[in-house]
């Protein structure tokens, strides 16, 4: 019979070769009590962010390392850095929810830097997501300011986002500690599931006026959950 480690190893595994979408045959698991540990390689950046969510959700797990780097296959064709560069500039710019007028993109051996301003975190967000999914891109670092139209008080913006947490069916409010300072949300509380944790979340980060979103949040086992919420 296998341990609990061994057991969620074998789920772990059992889920990345199930989802289509990631090739897990170089992906590596290792687990510890409740946190595991990802390596290896796989051939996309979006394969190794669904191998973190794959694994995000497979019970019992806690925490996540990502160790995984993403190497393209030789037989790919992958774009020079000048022509990734003009691909993300044109992705965004005709995305129909960004204004890409103050979004700079820099390319270096497939790592992609992207900086300048949005005027929503969410925005932040999405810009991340459609560079991720492009061609060639190995790595993404966000440095995007968001400057809201506007200046909410703090408070106007904890009280949106706790009245969007108690609309919610994965998450409870008293779960969650909502704390505001300069438009930047710190999130921290207990859920008992990945679920729960993702919905805090877009709570927050979908909120008008939010600048930046930490998301301090701990998942607790079944076990801790039964006894805890």
């Amino acid at each position: 019979m296998l341990n609990v480690s061994e057991q969620i190893k074998q789920n772990v595994v059992n889920h990345l070769c199930w989802d289509s979408r990631v090739d897990a045959s170089e992906i590596k698991v290792e687990v510890s009590r409740d946190k595991v540990t990802l390596s290896g390689t796989v051939p996309t950046y979006d394969a190794r962010k669904f191998a973190l969510e794959d694994t995000l959700f497979v019970d019992g797990v806690n925490s996540v390392e990502n160790n995984i780097i993403v190497r393209y296959p030789h037989r790919m064709q992958v774009p020079s850095d000048a022509e990734m560069k003009i691909n993300i500039e044109n992705t965004l710019r005709w995305n129909p929810t960004l204004d890409s007028s103050d979004i700079k993109v820099a390319v270096n051996h497939g790592a992609v830097t992207i900086e300048g301003s949005v005027d929503s975190f969410w925005k932040k967000m999405k810009a991340e997501e459609l560079v991720s999914e492009m061609k060639g891109v190995i790595s993404v670092v966000n440095m995007l300011a968001v400057v809201p139209l506007k200046q909410a008080l703090d408070e106007e913006i904890a009280d949106d986002i706790i009245a969007a947490l108690n609309r919610m069916s994965h998450v409870k409010a008293d779960w969650i500690n909502v704390k505001v300072e300069d438009g930047k949300v710190t999130l921290s509380g207990r859920v008992p599931d990945w679920s729960g944790y993702y919905a805090a979340f877009d709570a927050a980060r979908y909120t008008s006026d939010v600048v930046d979103v930490v998301n301090n949040i701990k998942v607790l086992n079944i076990r801790q959950a039964h006894a805890e919420l």
